[in-house]
């Protein structure tokens, strides 16, 4: 049996999904992972790399089934301009280095961000998922926003593979999504996404990220964004807690906007500073 969270006992909306939502609600504060063997300690830590829009954690160990995790969504500044904003979320691919070469992705969180001109923002969850298959720029095979959300809620999110299906003799990636806002118990409820079958799902990430790719200054966030329950999973058991390497990844945007992983304590548990 996997360590862990436990899965939803029926669908969203059901009492059996109820009973669970309340029970993981209860239970997230108190999840542990035992931290890896000192005997292995020099293989447990992979590297730092500079990312122009993503700060955070990267496992690269494996071909991942799963990832679920929980954090508090960064406080932003009170006015964004046009075009600026910050997500955080978990997600399964999604690095073209160690994606076969695509940066396919399957993700789920949450996002402040302003998109019109006249300082309107908007703060919600999304589930999308993103794929490079045959196409350039990266296509959105599913992307869509959920509720309102707060600064500073605390937001839980998973992602889980469910299989490949056919469709025109295409095969694609088939897996639920799902985000939470513990807060106001608001929810996604969970999501089916598919997309092509064109990447093999090697890295499993907890970011929070530029989405404007460098285009605007990160706006500052005046606390930490702190990330916690972290557990990643291939199809045969649970990776969290084992040996395996990873990477802490610092925001380096072109406008020279830092955003660093700080508070490293295991593979579960750390937080992400606005830096100068």
């Amino acid at each position: 049996m996997k360590a862990g969270l436990p899965l939803p006992g029926g669908p969203p909306g059901s009492s059996a999904y109820k009973s669970w939502l309340s029970t993981v609600t209860s239970e997230l504060p108190t999840l542990h992972s035992a931290a890896p063997d000192n005997t292995f300690a020099d293989n447990w830590y992979s590297k730092s790399v500079s990312y122009p829009t993503w700060a955070g954690y990267e496992d690269y160990q494996n071909s991942y089934g799963m990832i679920q995790g929980q954090w508090d969504m960064a406080n932003v500044s009170s006015s964004l301009a046009q075009g600026q904003g910050i997500s955080q979320w978990v997600g399964i691919g999604g690095d073209e280095n160690n994606d076969g070469g695509f940066a396919s992705l399957v993700q789920s969180g949450g996002e402040i961000f302003n998109y019109q001109s006249n300082g309107s923002t908007v703060a919600n969850m999304f589930v999308e998922m993103l794929s490079d298959y045959n196409t350039t720029p990266i296509n959105w095979c599913f992307a869509s926003g959920y509720g309102s959300i707060a600064p500073g809620n605390n937001l839980w999110g998973e992602e889980e593979f469910k299989g490949t299906v056919d469709f025109n003799g295409t095969s694609y990636d088939q897996y639920n999504a799902i985000a939470n806002d513990v807060t106001n118990s608001q929810t996604t409820n969970w999501q089916t996404v598919d997309c092509p079958s064109n990447y093999v799902n090697n890295s499993a990430e907890a970011v929070l990220e530029d989405p404007a790719n460098g285009a605007v200054t990160l706006p500052y966030f005046s606390s930490t964004a702190d990330f916690w329950n972290i557990y990643t999973y291939p199809p045969g058991g649970e990776v969290n807690g084992e040996v395996a390497p990873y990477i802490l990844m610092n925001l380096r945007n072109g406008n020279g906007s830092n955003a660093t992983p700080t508070g490293w304590t295991s593979e579960t548990s750390f937080g992400v500073n606005y830096g100068t």
